[in-house]
């Protein structure tokens, strides 16, 4: 698990919220190559596409974990309650 807590703020389908976006995921990855991606956002199409990874389509309509990153952002202990990774 990679803890980013400076992620960029802003959301949006803009070429340049896009690109804010994938300079900060590959700062924070370091080189570490990533080879699935499992997501639920409109965002997962650009993130795989500069990742190189393979796309894992989760519970879009959020039925089986009603939660999303911002919610987890905001209560770390509430978001953890939908993983099995306690750090």
């Amino acid at each position: 698990m990679i803890k980013a807590w400076d992620e960029p703020t802003e959301v949006g389908d803009t070429p340049e919220i896009k690109q804010k976006h994938e300079d900060y995921i590959l700062k924070q990855l370091k080189s570490k190559k990533i080879t699935h991606f499992y997501c639920s956002e409109f965002y997962r199409k650009h993130v795989i596409q500069v990742l190189g990874a393979v796309n894992r389509l989760v519970d879009c309509d959020r039925q089986t974990f009603p939660i999303s990153g911002t919610q987890v952002r905001r209560d770390i202990a509430k978001g953890q309650a939908f993983t099995k990774i306690n750090q």
